[in-house]
């Protein structure tokens, strides 16, 4: 994964995705990520497994927004402005989450800018 930035109710995350025969990497990823997120609520945190209850039929839990899709990056010039609003977005006014930027956790801010990883999945885009 090139760039990520996690807060209360979103996530970003960018990266390169392998097409398998079976379906999309977007939905390979949300497939995956909501049987970990399952996983790990169900075995430390079952008091916080109820707010993602869902009553949809084919579901008995919700993590992810249904029919999210994804947004291709077809050059280096967006895909540097999605990371920029990414990495910013922590410190806009609806979520001041942090003052600066780069200090913000759990964002790969400060992989870029200080050289700093905090998370072994980053990669380098450039």
């Amino acid at each position: 994964m090139w760039f990520c930035n996690y807060a209360k109710s979103y996530s970003f995350n960018l990266g390169t995705a392998r097409k398998n025969e079976k379906e999309m990497p977007h939905v390979s990823f949300m497939k995956h990520t909501t049987h970990e997120f399952l996983k790990d609520l169900k075995t430390h945190h079952p008091q916080i497994l109820p707010r993602f209850a869902s009553n949809q039929e084919d579901r008995k839990y919700q993590f992810w927004q249904r029919n999210s899709l994804p947004v291709i990056l077809y050059s280096q010039k967006i895909l540097e402005q999605k990371l920029d609003y990414i990495h910013h977005n922590p410190t806009a006014g609806k979520w001041n989450l942090a003052s600066d930027y780069v200090e913000y956790y759990y964002s790969s801010a400060k992989f870029y800018e200080e050289e700093i990883k905090d998370f072994e999945f980053l990669v380098d885009y450039r």
